[in-house]
């Protein structure tokens, strides 16, 4: 969820470029009845939840949380979290300490190439970065799938079937076009 309706929509064409042969819904973090319709409703609509990036920071405690509601039902249906949506389950899952500040009030954004092996196959391709706040360390219940020097990449937290990206997949059409078909192979192999 972002701080305003212009950055909200580019992100939801993004994903809608990257997300083919899957219905998506968008709902911002604050429509928890919007939520929780959708959630009631699980077994004939939704093959999973995208926890998107923001604008805000995850350190800053007044900031948006993600509605509790999700994980009310995390491990009946699949969650992807993106950016501050994987920030938000270190600390959710984890403690405040787990995500660590990187120049406070300048936004990183770099490209980055990377070949993801686990838990599904993805050929090496560009990614994009953008953040403030990075996710250092996790608690025991967390799996690290991808780490560099201090920073991790990719969590999985297989009890609650939650995957957290510190990427944004669906910056390019191209790479998100690539993760996103594998993203939900994986999920429909799951499945069966």
């Amino acid at each position: 969820m972002y701080s305003n309706r212009t950055l909200n929509n580019i992100r939801k064409m993004r994903f809608k470029n990257s997300i083919k042969n899957a219905r998506l819904c968008f709902r911002y973090w604050y429509d928890e009845e919007g939520i929780k319709k959708l959630l009631n409703n699980i077994d004939n609509k939704l093959d999973a939840i995208i926890v998107s990036g923001s604008d805000y920071r995850i350190v800053d405690r007044s900031s948006p949380k993600v509605p509790e509601i999700i994980f009310k039902y995390a491990k009946k249906i699949h969650i992807l979290t993106i950016c501050y949506g994987m920030q938000y389950i270190a600390i959710r899952f984890g403690k405040f300490s787990n995500v660590k500040t990187r120049n406070p009030g300048y936004i990183k954004k770099y490209d980055r190439m990377l070949k993801i092996r686990y838990p599904f196959d993805v050929i090496k391709t560009k990614y994009r970065y953008n953040h403030n706040d990075i996710v250092t360390k996790v608690d025991k219940n967390i799996d690290v799938l991808m780490k560099r020097k201090n920073m991790i990449d990719i969590l999985y937290h297989k009890k609650k079937d939650i995957l957290g990206l510190q990427f944004h997949p669906e910056y390019y059409s191209k790479t998100g076009k690539l993760f996103f078909k594998a993203w939900l192979l994986w999920l429909s192999h799951r499945n069966r």
